[in-house]
């Protein structure tokens, strides 16, 4: 009898049919897939799989129940490779040694012959426990060594908009239902009509060669297309230039110790900053992957891809990890480990109505812990352009008003004047204004300034005056 599980988060109608979390929840779904195979089972397995084999805790439990137990929990444990097992479980044999074996005090008050007789007990035990540790330490390091193997890569395949694809190409990719299909899933271009913007082309199926010039942002996926096809679109890419210098963006699926595995040997000392969002080792949200490490284990795994991880950046490169109060102090020991530089800890608040947590306070808030090299050094915000009309639509405004806005805060280096009258406030604050609509620098602004005129000003709680000569 061959039984085939899945495992991936329960519908919102098995979420109530099988009511509960954790290991509660997977008991009730343990229960109805014997329940299930017992059904599917021939007649003549029946006496076979509702044998007993029952438990303390669970006296009628059957050797049906029994075997999907042992299934669902090898595939529920935590597992982990240890590094180095031959020399740990040596360490501990020397431990217990010395602290079970070799009793001081007792040798001190005994004779010869008694120190012979514990001696003897020591070799036997180092001897037989050596023998045990050598075998438990080759099997370990066999295991280490195909994890660590370098993985094969399944499958590549190539995201490219339609602007960098040859047009001799564009019939084919019109003709491919699948490619279009995914365009109307993702970029609803079945919505687009004809206007003065687009050419008057409209959206048709199969779309026109017309459509897919009119709209080169839109992104072709190698996966619709047969081998051929891929193979002429990366030669016409390729007489362009290097493929690795034209890409610019890379999406790896796959484990992610693994993952960082390949791409060491491309990236390393190469990445500026790297972002994470691990699990939160919690159970406030039902996610696919496993989300209740003991805080050991899951400290094991944070360290082994964070090592990994860090070899990818640049010696000033930047670190940003999202956690929340579960782990928060445990990863931020683990972080001042690794890293030379904590550049700071930004609380977020992420949830205001307070997140789910069984027995605890909801929180609602996460952290951003940053850390990076001794050379890195957090730098300002660019404003964007948005930004930038926004100040300059208020400097018009408040100089027109006579106000000490922008000769407050945005004159670096210049005169402090918020004490000043409406008239000086007033030159001042057009001058700046003057600065930045004609795009002038600092330098080249004071050089202006003293030009234009000399000025000396004097502010007092009475009178305030401006004399140019």
């Amino acid at each position: 009898m061959v039984v085939r599980f899945e495992h991936r988060p329960l519908t919102e109608r098995e979420k109530k049919q099988f009511p509960g979390t954790g290991a509660t929840q997977q008991v009730r779904l343990n229960e109805a897939a014997a329940e299930r195979m017992l059904h599917a089972a021939a007649p003549d397995w029946g006496a076979l799989l509702t044998a007993p084999a029952p438990t303390n805790a669970s006296p009628e439990r059957t050797l049906l129940a029994k075997h999907v137990d042992r299934y669902t929990d090898k595939n529920s444990f935590d597992y982990f490779i240890h590094k180095d097992l031959g020399d740990f479980l040596r360490r501990e044999l020397d431990l217990y040694l010395n602290t079970e074996v070799l009793n001081w005090t007792t040798l001190e008050q005994g004779d010869a012959a008694r120190l012979d007789r514990v001696l003897a007990r020591v070799r036997t035990i180092r001897g037989i426990g050596g023998k045990i540790i050598d075998f438990l330490a080759h099997l370990e390091d066999f295991q280490k060594q195909l994890w660590l193997k370098k993985k094969f890569v399944l499958e590549t395949q190539w995201c490219v908009t339609l602007d960098c694809v040859p047009e001799a190409l564009y019939p084919e990719v019109a003709a491919n239902a699948t490619q279009c299909a995914e365009w109307v899933e993702l970029f609803a271009v079945d919505e687009i009509a004809g206007d003065l913007t687009n050419g008057n082309v409209a959206w048709s199926n199969p779309p026109s060669v017309a459509f897919l010039k009119a709209n080169p942002s839109l992104v072709l996926d190698t996966r619709h297309f047969d081998r051929g096809f891929t193979d002429r679109l990366l030669t016409a890419l390729s007489d362009a230039g290097p493929l690795d210098q034209q890409t610019d963006g890379l999406l790896v699926h796959g484990e992610n110790f693994q993952a960082l595995n390949l791409l060491q040997a491309r990236y390393r000392e190469q990445i500026e900053c790297i972002y994470i969002d691990p699990p939160y080792n919690t159970d406030s949200s039902a996610i696919l992957y496993k989300n209740d490490y003991k805080d050991s284990s899951w400290l094991s795994l944070m360290e082994s891809r964070l090592a990994l991880a860090k070899m990818l950046l640049l010696k000033n490169g930047v670190l940003c990890c999202a956690i929340d109060d579960e782990e928060v102090w445990r990863l931020r020991g683990l972080l001042q480990k690794m890293f030379e530089k904590e550049m700071g800890i930004a609380p977020v608040r992420s949830t205001p109505i307070g997140r789910t947590s069984r027995g605890k306070l909801s929180p609602t808030h996460e952290y951003a812990l940053f850390y990076s090299g001794e050379t890195a050094v957090p730098g300002s915000l660019v404003k964007t352009e948005k930004e930038e009309q926004r100040i300059l639509s208020r400097m018009r405004t408040d100089a027109m008003r006579g106000g000490t806005f922008f000769a407050r805060g945005l004159t670096t280096g210049g005169p402090t004047v918020r004490n000043c009258t409406t008239r000086s406030s007033l030159i001042i604050t057009m001058f700046c204004v003057f600065r930045k609509w004609n795009g002038m620098t600092r330098r080249e602004s004071t050089k202006f300034w003293k030009t234009l005129v000399r000025t000396k000003w004097s502010c007092g709680p009475s009178r305030n005056r401006m004399e140019g000569r």
